[in-house]
């Protein structure tokens, strides 16, 4: 690996030489998949960017002005003042109250500085939510909040991209096998997921398709973030913003207003996009439907198989026709399908963690209310949509047959408090893993094995700060316990959050200090100018002076 063509061989003509970046791409995907296999492969590699990566924040931020307080505010912190911040935190909020305190906050902001840097940290979580937030500023409420968790363990695709082989499908191996592939092989799952990913935004929300509109109608936008399972495959969490949406004053009036028939039309459009039942059958029914089916040996469940396009359909609509007829029984297949899909993948079944001492009632607040009809608040114009299954989340069925795995669809178009909801998901889908006084336990953890070197008065103080910082931010990555599969997305340079639209970071604390200093240089120049203009006063003789 040092030989010609190794990391940072120094004999490589200049316009042959690639980044580390790219040579960690080649190697993963390497014919024989040799570095995809291997089992830490993709985690030490992503740990050694991390690190350069830090290194080079740290290096960034000796550049800053203001670098000098940095150096400053860390000789001031003491570890009483960390272990009181970490057991008040550990209790809840924790608002900084004395100078001692307040440095050791704005030492998290100097680490999240360097933290910009590094995939994964987070720091870059934050910045998620600033760019939701901005998405929503410019194009008004999201209409649709959309969760998918793609089965890596039993879609087609994702094994024949762990397998060996040249085909996979339509032969399926047993439930073992397929959790060997996948768990054997990171860099699958990342590729797998996407794949459908790319897919969905295509087909499904038909984002830049001018010949037609997507599933929920015209998309103006999105914005979806990747999280790790506790499984630690991939799930997605994204808004959508649809075109030509009212937004939630004007919606309201609208649903309100007798003279119009919005409000049927609104019920028809939801409806028709998402539901909480299954079509045409109980849960129970369903049950003992998907018994008798298991029962067939040879049968391949349709979580383990690719969804099929219907058959061109009669031009006429005759009815009477072979087309029409192939289209009725596709139809026949597509709702028997998807129930079985709702039925295997869609249905919540409590589990330890989700009940337990601490949490005697499901944690995921099922079983939920059902309703027959879907109801309109007289006062309010918030929608309850028609929801016929307790234990289930309303789904897309069109969506469920094309992902074949779990899919939870919730509107954002009805309701009375649609700030709060925006900012509850805008919250959930980009939460940090790591809570305040974990995050200070690490900062003191720093400053424990940096002691000795941080009261020195020989060391140099800006050198020591950048390398305390820039050990705070290893530290804090280390503590996020990323994955193999997530590891294996930023090696292959996939994006850990899909968005239509670009971002310009603004500084707004350095514009509004620029402003004041603006202000304050003029507001001195004009009192200047006063104080010229203005007559000496005559105070008399000093012998009158009292």
């Amino acid at each position: 690996p040092y030989g010609l063509g190794g990391l940072d061989n120094e004999g490589i003509p200049t316009d042959l030489k690639i980044s580390d970046s790219v040579r960690k791409q080649y190697w993963l995907m390497y014919y024989d998949k040799r570095f995809q296999q291997d089992e830490i492969f993709a985690l030490i590699a992503f740990n050694h960017q991390q690190i350069k990566n830090s290194r080079d924040g740290g290096y960034m931020l000796t550049l800053k002005q203001n670098f000098p307080d940095v150096a400053t505010r860390l000789g001031r912190i003491r570890m009483s003042t960390l272990d009181n911040l970490i057991e008040r935190s550990e209790q809840g909020h924790v608002v900084p109250e004395t100078e001692e305190e307040k440095d050791c906050f704005k030492l998290l902001t100097d680490v999240d500085y360097v933290a910009t840097h590094v995939d994964g940290s987070v720091t870059n979580r934050r910045r998620m939510r600033n760019e939701i937030w901005s998405l929503t500023s410019h194009l008004g409420a999201p209409s649709w909040f959309i969760t998918f968790a793609p089965a890596d363990i039993n879609h087609p695709i994702a094994l024949y991209y762990a397998g060996n082989g040249y085909s996979y499908y339509p032969r399926i191996s047993n439930h073992d096998e397929r959790v060997r592939m996948i768990a054997s092989n990171p860099v699958a799952g990342a590729r797998f997921f996407k794949f459908m990913v790319d897919n969905f935004v295509k087909h499904v929300l038909g984002y830049k398709t001018p010949d037609r509109s997507g599933l929920y109608g015209k998309t103006s936008g999105y914005y979806g973030t990747v999280e790790q399972q506790g499984r630690l495959t991939l799930h997605m969490h994204m808004l959508i913003w649809i075109k030509n949406s009212p937004n939630p004053q004007e919606l309201r009036e609208r649903i309100l207003d007798g003279t119009s028939d919005f409000q049927k039309r609104l019920v028809e459009y939801l409806e028709s996009v998402h539901i909480g039942e299954f079509t045409n059958i109980t849960m129970s029914d369903m049950g003992e439907k998907v018994f008798n089916k298991e029962a067939d040996s040879t049968r391949i469940r349709p979580t383990l198989s690719l969804p099929q396009s219907p058959d061109k359909p009669c031009v006429a609509s005759c009815g009477d026709c072979a087309e029409c007829s192939k289209s009725s029984e596709w139809l026949e297949r597509y709702v028997d399908e998807v129930n079985e899909l709702a039925y295997l993948s869609n249905i919540h079944k409590c589990h330890t963690g989700c009940v337990n001492k601490s949490h005697p009632t499901c944690k995921s607040r099922f079983p939920r209310e059902v309703y027959s009809q879907t109801l309109v608040d007289p006062d309010t114009g918030a929608l309850t949509l028609k929801k016929g299954e307790a234990w289930m989340n309303y789904y897309t069925p069109a969506l469920t047959y094309l992902m074949r795995c779990n899919t939870d669809v919730t509107s954002l178009q009805s309701g009375t408090a649609v700030t709060s909801v925006i900012q509850y998901v805008t919250d959930y889908i980009t939460k940090s893993p790591l809570k305040t006084h974990v995050m200070f336990d690490a900062v003191k953890t720093v400053f424990t094995r940096q002691e000795e070197s941080l009261t020195s008065h020989d060391a140099d103080p800006f050198k020591q700060a950048r390398s305390v910082v820039t050990k705070i931010v290893n530290s804090l990555t280390s503590q996020s316990e990323i994955g193999s599969p997530m590891a294996a997305m930023y090696l292959l340079k996939h994006p850990d959050h899909y968005t239509d639209h670009t971002f310009e970071r603004f500084y707004w604390k350095r514009y509004v200090n620029e402003v004041r200093d603006a202000h304050a240089e003029r507001d001195a120049l004009a009192q200047n100018e006063d104080d010229q203009d203005k007559p000496e006063e005559d105070h008399g003789d000093e012998d009158d002076k009292v």
